[in-house]
């Protein structure tokens, strides 16, 4: 398998007593990317996410890792069990880093656009509910360190109608930012309805096969969810990011997908 340019990977993934409880989901999920596979445990709100690491053979998602995401994904916690420590950084922030990083990288991207395959399709049975099937087709020129590919995406989307997606943001396994404008934009999918219960990407490199991955979520449960389940343990120290500053005017420019 080819190595592909992290930022354009399409796959920029990675973040008690009583208390009231909320209406919302709780699910099982699978990841393989690049033949290496993670287990997650996620608990949903319409405001809030948790998502687990339970097992994983991908060094970058070690067992234990849990990313918080709350005010309808707009602010991210990362715990460390094992440092007992937190990180903690807003979605435009998480968005500055992934832009500062891309920037470093000197990537440029020309030539981008999305070509609708198969939108709202009937499709299988996943997880016990019905589905509808998107296909994209995402197209671009990636230009870095002198060199200039022809990038291709096939990205596939199974989605529950019957289950809300109020808050596509905290749907953190399918929904992503790789910091470059360009791309962000197609990849801010809208036409999706319900909540995306599979995903697969496959990338082509100069017309060359590069990599595949695949996201799906294997059980579904529909439960009130306790506020504790989201709220980092005591004790646990807050850290601060390396490179996390306060706004300037140019990252100030910067618009959401």
């Amino acid at each position: 398998m080819r190595s592909i340019p992290r930022p354009v990977t399409l796959l920029s993934l990675a973040l008690l007593c009583v208390s009231p409880a909320s209406a919302g989901l709780t699910y099982s999920a699978h990841m393989d990317k690049a033949g290496k596979d993670s287990y997650f445990q996620v608990w949903a709100t319409d405001d809030k996410a948790k998502f687990v690491v339970e097992n994983s053979e991908d060094p970058s998602m070690p067992p234990g890792l849990t990313i918080i995401a709350s005010d309808r994904g707009e602010q991210i916690t990362l715990i460390a069990d094992q440092k007992q420590a937190y990180f903690q950084l807003s979605r435009d922030e998480y968005k500055r880093l992934l832009k500062g990083k891309a920037a470093q990288e000197e990537l440029q991207i020309d030539n981008s656009e999305l070509e609708e395959l198969v939108v709202d399709e009937d499709s299988v049975t996943i997880a016990g509910y019905p589905t509808r099937h998107y296909k994209i087709k995402i197209s671009l020129t990636a230009r870095e360190a002198g060199k200039t590919s022809n990038l291709v995406a096939l990205e596939e989307f199974w989605t529950a109608p019957s289950i809300p997606n109020a808050a596509r943001y905290l749907n953190m396994l399918t929904q992503q930012t790789s910091g470059i404008d360009k791309l962000d934009v197609l990849l801010d999918y809208q036409k999706l309805k319900g909540l995306p219960l599979k995903r697969t990407v496959e990338i082509y490199i100069n017309g060359e096969f590069a990599g595949r991955s695949l996201v799906e979520i294997t059980k579904v449960g529909q439960s009130s969810v306790p506020e504790s389940v989201f709220q980092v343990p005591v004790g646990y120290k807050k850290l601060e990011i390396p490179g996390q500053a306060p706004p300037s005017s140019e990252t100030d420019s910067v618009q959401r997908p």
